[in-house]
């Protein structure tokens, strides 16, 4: 069974709208593509004819990027050579390849400008299909820790290694879950972090000088810098390990995760498609989402985490109700861990479907759709607007959905 009997097209049903936020902004197709080399530059500096506090300014740069590329080769040299660094990144490959094989998820964990590279390897893991969540360690101790399960591995970033307020969260993380720990330290003993737990795997991410030594002023610099590249590799890694389907390798998922963009303008343009049917989908391929805490309440993240496994997002319910993507996309963070019933407007279900025949032509239900937003009272007008369900109908029964922001390309 794949969907209630429905009435034919140009009728349709009334929907009840919730403002969304747009997932990103689209690219002009008129936009020169990006070259794919950069042209060498001469090795020589030119002569200068800048006032002398510019030249000031320019040196500083030089200083400041000349630092963090040594910073970053001494961090290549480290894993290329020493054990503890070397082991500790074997391990937290495989342990967060083993939560997402399980269901599970990495959690990110940080404060301060260490937490905002904790929010940027949280999207590039993401955009590499290895799902990830970002969790602030106030928050956490304020009830944000219901966003982890069992089989989550969580990444701690801090670079001095006793950071108060991971030192607070520490003893609430659950035991079953690995913990990383990616900071300066270079040995497992000089951390409190990881003398307190001695299951804890460590990622050093040490720098060769301190950042008041190197500029005058302790600001993280060269510490962040370190961190995202350290952070950058984990990801890559890890995509390689857990995307080893053939024609699904890490370069396929990421693309088919970045669609917008300079980056998804890259290589042949595709012909688009003539049928409504082929922008649509199918009910019976969407995952189902269900508890996985031995609950009877279906959770928002037990939706995210059907999704991820949704060649296009959308997430069923039931043969009669779904939740669309971009509603799955501006879920908050402290939605997590309530049952989805009590975030309103998040579930769309049969009565609210708008329906059409699947063999219907993309140009002609745009047409019909912007002649019934043109020409229709300001209620009719809003009974297609932002967020509405198109229910494709085959056979008399509902076999496919659609959002229709997709039926205009709009992200």
């Amino acid at each position: 069974m794949e969907g209630p009997a429905v009435s034919s097209f140009p009728g349709y049903r009334t929907t009840q709208q919730q403002p969304l936020t747009p997932l990103s902004p689209s690219m002009p197709t008129s936009m020169p593509p990006v070259p794919e080399l950069i042209p060498t530059l001469p090795i020589t500096p030119p002569s200068s004819e800048y006032e002398p506090e510019n030249e000031a300014a320019l040196a500083t740069a030089v200083h400041v990027i000349s630092t963090e590329a040594t910073a970053l080769s001494c961090l290549s040299r480290l894993y290329q050579t020493d054990p503890v660094a070397r082991g500790g990144f074997v391990k937290s490959v495989d342990s967060v390849a083993r939560s997402i094989g399980s269901g599970g998820k990495l959690v990110v964990v940080g404060i301060g400008k260490s937490g905002k590279i904790g929010e940027k390897v949280v999207a590039t893991m993401n955009s590499l299909g290895v799902l990830s969540v970002f969790l602030h360690p106030i928050e956490a101790l304020h009830g944000d820790l219901g966003v982890i399960r069992a089989h989550d591995t969580i990444l701690l970033i801090t670079f001095s290694g006793r950071t108060p307020e991971l030192r607070a969260l520490l003893p609430h993380l659950p035991q079953a879950s690995s913990l990383i720990i990616l900071t300066a330290h270079t040995t497992p003993t000089t951390s409190p972090l990881t003398r307190d737990r001695a299951s804890t795997i460590l990622l050093p991410a040490p720098i060769h000088e301190s950042e008041e030594t190197s500029f005058g002023v302790c600001a993280p610099t060269t510490s962040t810098t370190v961190a995202l590249a350290l952070g950058d590799a984990l990801a890559v890694a890890i995509a390689h390990k857990i995307h080893v389907e053939e024609g699904r390798g890490p370069k396929e998922v990421f693309k088919s995760y970045h669609p917008g963009g300079a980056i998804g303008m890259k290589g042949p343009v595709a012909p688009g498609p003539k049928l409504i049917g082929e922008l649509a989908t199918r009910i019976a391929s969407m995952p189902l989402a269900y508890p996985r805490n031995c609950s009877d309440k279906t959770t928002a993240l037990d939706c995210i985490l059907a999704a991820v496994r949704s060649p296009n997002g959308w997430v069923r319910l039931s043969d009669e109700s779904a939740i669309p993507p971009r509603k799955i996309q501006r879920l908050p963070a402290g939605a997590m861990s309530r049952p989805i019933g009590e975030s309103e407007g998040l579930i769309a279900s049969a009565d609210t479907w708008v329906t059409i025949p699947a063999q219907s032509s993309v140009e002609e239900v745009r047409s019909w759709v912007l002649g019934v937003r043109a020409q229709s009272p300001v209620k009719e007008q809003e009974m297609l607007g932002e967020g509405t369900v198109l229910g494709l109908v085959s056979e008399g029964r509902i076999v496919s959905l659609l959002e229709i922001e997709d039926l205009f390309g709009d992200s």
